[in-house]
């Protein structure tokens, strides 16, 4: 019969109860490092693709063309931060189809670094948040295409990243920290005008830090000097929203949505849109493919946003990212044309946080299952997205026969008389002119 095993046969100092965790980590790194290197080049492949266009990156792109040419800007109701961005590109000569596609990737993995870096959220759930993010159909889509989402999802999670640090770091390293992210919060806003949801979360951790310096015994002259600065800050901000023409034209569209009707019923509408978008971001499905199931949607934004309230009520300590969170979410709610890709920067911090209080939570194995049939189908769903844009993006000359209609041109459906027709003819001649100046990869 075989001796049973000798002390000198184990590993010294390590128990096998010690072993398997550090073997599981080992492992769940392994893996993580595995998914991310490969969803990152499956990010940058998309830098294959044809130009898209929309709408919106229509006018971003004739905005830039106009800051290029030096001539005057199309009056539109868009920041400029963005056609700037884009000017400096086909200044550098860099600005193809390819290379908006790599500045989008580019700050993306900006964002998910700045994600990666909040210590407030445990390891597994920067990892959880990080995956869902690159496999979210919203993030996907934004890519691969000239709009300012990706750009602005990299410079508002790094604005976090820097308060988060802020409110720990010593006196220098603070004021350094706070002026960096003041910093980004106007970039921010000059990419999107949601970048104003920074304020308050700036705002709450400009006195979170004035607090803690006050209790360390600071002089109250210097306490008074940084009020001072931020109230030269504040002014700044209110002065942009002021005398901005842009800024003003969103307030007027906000107002003229709810004039047009009984504002508890406008409220009611915000309400049902507002859970019906959540409902798309957590079910990973594109609503405007599937609008005969938009029932489906609005049950899961209620479902999936009662769990989520279930989940974060026992995490009561406030920290920038869930300042940004809230002010994000209340700007969504007040805001009466929302787009799944508006979601796109709190994205990894719904996850963080359903994923953080789940872990927080007593869990039974019911719970458990459900949680792994959830990452199943968000994964399906994400992969089968990438598989469908990368499909376009290597299309080569069959893409006009798979993006959108003819390749990003209006509705061929629209004839002449229509009441949109002078509008769908000025979008097609414009399309063209973008494609022949932007086109080449």
């Amino acid at each position: 019969m075989p001796e049973p095993a000798q002390p000198d046969q184990l590993t010294i100092g390590v128990s096998a109860t010690e072993k398997t965790p550090a073997r599981e980590s080992f492992h769940i790194w392994a893996l993580f490092i595995a998914l991310i290197t490969a969803l990152a080049l499956i990010y940058f492949i998309q830098a294959a693709t044809p130009l898209r266009l929309d709408d919106d990156a229509v006018d971003y792109l004739r905005t830039a063309a106009a800051i290029t040419d030096g001539i005057a800007l199309p009056t539109l109701p868009i920041p400029y931060g963005y056609p700037h961005l884009l000017s400096l590109l086909e200044r550098t000569g860099v600005a193809t189809s390819s290379g908006f596609v790599i500045i989008n990737c580019i700050f993306l993995f900006i964002g998910l670094y700045s994600i990666w870096k909040l210590r407030e959220y445990r390891t597994r759930t920067r990892q959880l948040a990080i995956l869902t993010t690159l496999l979210a159909i919203p993030v996907i889509k934004s890519v691969t295409i000239a709009l300012p989402d990706a750009v602005f999802f990299g410079i508002s999670l790094l604005a976090v990243l820097c308060l988060s640090y802020a409110i720990e770091g010593t006196d220098l390293k603070r004021a350094a920290l706070l002026i960096a992210a003041a910093c980004l919060t106007i970039v921010a806003i000059d990419l999107r005008y949601a970048g104003i949801a920074l304020i308050p979360a700036l705002a709450w951790s400009f006195f979170k830090t004035r607090d803690a310096r006050s209790q360390s015994g600071r002089k109250r002259a210097e306490r008074n000097f940084e009020l001072a600065i931020f109230g030269v800050l504040a002014v700044f901000f209110v002065t942009v929203a002021v005398t901005s023409r842009v800024f003003s034209n969103y307030v007027g569209q906000a107002q003229g949505y709810y004039a047009e009707g009984p504002i508890a019923g406008r409220l009611l509408d915000r309400a049902m849109v507002v859970v019906r978008s959540f409902g798309e971001v957590l079910v990973n499905l594109p609503f405007s493919r599937l609008k005969m199931f938009g029932s489906m949607f609005v049950i899961a934004g209620i479902v999936s946003g009662a769990l989520l309230v279930l989940l974060v009520r026992r995490r009561s300590p406030m920290t920038p990212a869930r300042v940004f969170l809230i002010g994000y979410l209340v700007l969504l709610i007040i805001w009466p044309f929302p787009t799944p890709r508006l979601w796109m920067p709190i994205i990894p911090l719904i996850f963080a946080e359903s994923a953080e209080g789940f872990m927080s939570a007593p869990r039974r194995r019911w719970m458990l299952v459900a949680a792994g049939i959830y990452g199943c189908w968000f994964a399906l769903t994400g992969v089968a997205a990438l598989t469908y844009t990368t499909r376009i993006s290597l299309s080569g000359n069959r893409f006009t026969q798979l993006y959108g209609n003819s390749g990003g041109m209006a509705d061929t459906t629209i004839r002449e008389g229509d009441p949109s027709w002078p509008r769908v003819q000025f979008y097609n001649a414009e399309a063209r002119r973008m494609l022949a100046r932007y086109g080449q990869r």
